[in-house]
Formats: structure tokens, C-alpha cells, sequence
């Protein structure tokens, strides 16, 4: 019963994680479409689809890998720890990187 009861909390938790950013870009869109104009929404919707395209590449799915990881070293508070810290000394970097590449790629 352990493990059905751990299943579930971690289907939970990774319904949440997916479903919640949905929600909020369908709850926001009407305001968005209605506050811009046809030019500015296509330009906001060419960033958008510029960014979902390239951050994966940019950020290597390192979060299902942190996920692996860190559901591994659940009970390990120094392991867990120091996972969090090299994806985030890795995520900042690139982050910031592919922000200036979008930038200068939408100029």
C-alpha cells in the first residue's frame, strides 16, 4: 500500500506541475489578445513559440533528470541538496545565454 500511496503523490505532484502552467496561459489569453493589437499579439506569439522551441535545447531536460535524481535521494538531505545547486549553477548560465540569442535572433 506504501508504494500505490507514493504513486499517487507523485502523479499528483507532476499533475499539478503540468497542468497549472496550462491553466494559467488559458486563463490569461483573452486578456492578452483583447489588451494588443493584431501586430503586437503576433509578435508575442512568435517569442513564445521561439522560446518553447529552443529551451529545451538550451536547457537539455535537465529537470527530468533532477527529477530522477532527486526522487532517488529523497531521504538524503545533503545529496538532494547538492543536485539542486549544480541544476541551478547550470539552468542560470544557460538561461541567461539564451536570452541574449532570442534577443538579438528577434532584432
Amino acid at each position: 500500500m506504501n508504494r500505490e500511496r507514493a504513486l499517487l503523490k507523485n502523479t499528483i505532484i507532476i499533475a499539478i506541475g503540468t497542468i497549472l502552467p496550462k491553466m494559467t496561459t488559458f486563463i490569461t489569453l483573452p486578456v492578452i489578445t483583447a489588451s494588443l493589437t493584431q501586430i503586437e499579439y503576433g509578435t508575442y506569439d512568435l517569442i513564445t513559440t521561439l522560446v518553447s522551441f529552443f529551451l529545451p535545447m538550451f536547457t537539455l531536460q535537465v529537470q527530468a533528470a533532477a527529477f530522477r535524481f532527486l526522487i532517488e535521494y529523497r531521504g538524503n538531505k545533503i545529496k538532494t541538496r547538492s543536485v539542486i545547486t549544480n541544476i541551478l549553477f547550470f539552468i542560470i548560465p544557460v538561461s541567461i545565454l539564451s536570452l541574449f540569442v532570442l534577443f538579438f535572433c528577434i532584432v
